[in-house]
C-alpha cells in the first residue's frame, strides 16, 4: 500500500509542522504499518540533509503555482487515487480522490492575536474544509480535540 505525504513544509520555511514530519519519517522504519512504498511530494527536490526512511523516495512535482494552489491542484493530481494521503499541515486537497489522514492543530484560532485579519480568515475558511473533509483527522492534544468542535462543530469522536 503507498502512503503520500504532503511534505511541502520540509522545502518551505521551516516551522514546527516540519519537524513533525521529520518525526514521522524518522520513525517510519521503526513502526509496523501496512505500507510498502512512501512517497514524500515536495514542489521541489529535498535538501540532502534531510533524512528519508529505506522505504520512502522524495516526488517531485514540480509547479509554477503559488504553494496553496499546488495542495489544491499538483498535489492530488501527483498521487491520484493511490493509497493514503497524509496531510500535515492542518490543509488537505479539497477534491484529493484518494483517503486522506490530516494533522491538525488549531494556532490560528487559539492565538488571534498573532495573525491578521486576512490569514485568519483564510485559515479558518482552508481549516475547517479540511477537517470535515478529511477521512480522519488527528491532533496533538485534547485541548486541540476540543477546539476543533469548538471552531469547526467537528464531532470529538471523528478526532
Amino acid at each position: 500500500m503507498i502512503l503520500g505525504i504532503n511534505g511541502i513544509r520540509l522545502v518551505v520555511k521551516r516551522s514546527g509542522v516540519a519537524r513533525a514530519i521529520e518525526a514521522i519519517l524518522k520513525n517510519l522504519d521503526e513502526l509496523e504499518h501496512p505500507f510498502t512504498d512512501v512517497r514524500v511530494y515536495t514542489p521541489t527536490p529535498l535538501d540532502a540533509a534531510t533524512v528519508l526512511p529505506r522505504m520512502a523516495r522524495n516526488v517531485v512535482l514540480p509547479s509554477r503555482m503559488p504553494h496553496g494552489w499546488w495542495e489544491q491542484v499538483t498535489l492530488p493530481l501527483g498521487h491520484g487515487g493511490h493509497g493514503l494521503l497524509l496531510c500535515p499541515s492542518y490543509i488537505q486537497p479539497l477534491l484529493p480522490g484518494c483517503p486522506t489522514f490530516l494533522i491538525h492543530h488549531g494556532s490560528y484560532e487559539g492565538f488571534p492575536q498573532a495573525f491578521d485579519w486576512w490569514t485568519l480568515r483564510k485559515a479558518h475558511l482552508m481549516y475547517a474544509l479540511s477537517a470535515w473533509r478529511a477521512t480522519g483527522v488527528s491532533t496533538v492534544s485534547e485541548f486541540s480535540r476540543r477546539d476543533m468542535k469548538r471552531y469547526y462543530g467537528i464531532p470529538t469522536d471523528r478526532v
